[in-house]
């Protein structure tokens, strides 16, 4: 199970320590929040990550916020700012998304405030409006830079870097079919007990519930079959 701890603002930074008093690997999230008018990528992201399963323990600071307070919207904006370079320089890996159709401008300027620092990784789509001075930048450092937006890939990208548990995520995998397969099992389980086949008549050749009952039943037995032949373990306990 991952152990991922997300912090917004304007929470203060006390980075949580592992129980061997290590520090876990800590990730920002930069890039496009058009003031909160952008899709909420950072949580499909967070979501994403955290069904990969890691080695270590992990700190995401996630610096868009669900709502501003009404007051004082001038000292708000100072603490926002005073976070997200806190983070950023303490960050062990900077991701920073910029969505094709934004503006994005504390991004680009953030780009090239830690450009020289070896822990960011850009993703840009070419039809970003600055896209070629991103590029440049990019190029000049040594900066990594994919040019989509598509999440699962940043996720695996990510995970990458921090170190995928791949144990783990088999047994992940192995878990999901079980479960998958189980789901038939208990499908077919009740449709006999209940005599109630009228959900599956449309996808029978005729109207015979048994006809279909047999051949889900012969599905998922020979799904059972190949599960234990490909994992060398028993569907059932």
């Amino acid at each position: 199970m991952n152990k991922i701890n997300v912090f917004v603002p304007p929470v203060k930074d006390d980075f949580e320590y592992n129980k061997d008093g290590s520090i876990p690997f800590n990730i920002f999230l930069a890039g496009t929040i058009d003031n909160g008018g952008s899709t909420d990528w950072q949580k499909e992201l967070i979501n994403s990550i955290n069904n990969i399963d890691l080695v270590q323990p992990v700190n995401i600071y996630n610096p868009r916020r669900e709502e501003w307070p009404s007051s004082d919207n001038h000292r708000e904006i100072e603490r926002q700012i005073d976070w997200e370079l806190n983070h950023l320089e303490k960050a062990d890996l900077i991701v920073m998304n910029i969505l094709a159709d934004s503006k994005s401008p504390i991004s680009l300027m953030e780009i090239g405030l830690f450009a020289k620092e070896k822990k960011l990784m850009v993703f840009c789509p070419k039809t970003f409006y600055r896209y070629e001075n991103v590029m440049m930048v990019s190029k000049r450092y040594d900066v990594p830079l994919f040019t989509t937006n598509n999440i699962p890939y940043i996720a695996e990208k990510v995970c990458e870097k921090i170190g995928i548990d791949e144990e783990a995520m088999k047994k992940r995998k192995i878990e999901d079919e079980r479960q998958e397969l189980l789901k038939i099992k208990n499908d077919i389980d009740t449709l006999i007990y209940n005599g109630n086949t009228e959900w599956i008549k449309a996808l029978t050749p005729n109207n015979s519930g048994e006809f279909r009952i047999g051949w889900y039943e012969k599905y998922f037995l020979e799904k059972k079959k190949e599960f234990e032949e490909k994992y060398g373990e028993p569907l059932l306990n």
